[in-house]
């Protein structure tokens, strides 16, 4: 790692807005649990049933079940593929065609090295993106309801990292394959398309529900963490899909030449 870079190119003034926008996502997730709120949704519900399905809409029972189905169904997957997508051309594409990374290298820097940096810089931001979106679900629920258990949300956060760190993973490789930043933006917005529509497409009944072995993002359980069961299992496959792609980010930055 090389710390001054890390430093230059994380830039908290660029990740302030994705973390208010992360927090009040979950924000709102825990309000939708107030009564007038779920009579809504659930008149909206009972109007559009294949909609809710195909967004993962699993229930209201909980509030836990409640902040799966309406912030881990579809809205944090499309919030971190987008996130992932940005970082990537910010971090890696971009300078890659207009030369700031060939004054990087003129630098005694490896090239493992710098990528490395730049890794951590899109990991830290997708922790962050996890950890307000966190704040935002844990505050809400403390200031509104007397009888929750704020730290039960804690799980559900933490088994949709691996996912997230995946798909900052698979944009890294994306950008180092890349031709430039146009390339990039093609082909990851293709693949993280597909990664969606084939999650939302296994939650139909039917054959449908083979997609799910298709879509990385069928890693995170939600349901099952919310009614407090952990597979590890999907969520060290996650880890370790991301570990190699960015192994490999590596080796064909290594050999990338700038």
């Amino acid at each position: 790692m090389i710390p001054a870079l890390f430093v230059s190119r994380f830039q908290f003034k660029r990740q302030l807005p994705w973390l208010v926008f992360a927090t009040l996502l979950g924000a709102l997730s825990v309000l939708a649990y107030l009564p007038p709120a779920l009579e809504t949704q659930r008149y909206v519900r009972g109007e559009m049933p294949e909609l809710f399905t195909v967004l993962g809409f699993f229930g209201d029972s909980s509030l836990n079940m409640l902040v799966v189905s309406l912030l881990f169904g579809f809205l944090l997957p499309l919030t971190h593929s987008v996130y992932a997508i940005r970082q990537a051309s910010r971090l890696v594409s971009k300078p890659l065609e207009d030369g700031r990374m060939a004054m990087l290298l003129s630098a005694p820097h490896r090239k493992m090295a710098i990528l490395h940096t730049l890794w951590l810089v899109m990991l830290a931001g997708s922790v962050l993106l996890v950890l307000f979106s966190f704040l935002g679900q844990a505050v809400t629920a403390l200031i509104l309801f007397d009888n929750i258990n704020m730290v039960s949300l804690l799980p559900l956060n933490l088994g949709f990292l691996p996912v997230s760190l995946l798909c900052c993973a698979i944009a890294l490789f994306l950008a180092v394959t890349s031709e430039d930043a146009r390339a990039l933006k093609r082909r990851s917005r293709l693949v993280f398309i597909v990664m969606l529509v084939l999650l939302m497409a296994s939650r139909l009944p039917g054959w449908t529900r083979q997609l799910r072995y298709l879509t990385f993002w069928s890693f995170f359980d939600g349901s099952a963490l919310a009614l407090g069961s952990i597979a590890w299992l999907p969520l060290t496959l996650a880890l370790a899909l991301a570990l190699m792609l960015v192994m490999l980010s590596m080796v064909f930055f290594s050999k990338r030449e700038l």
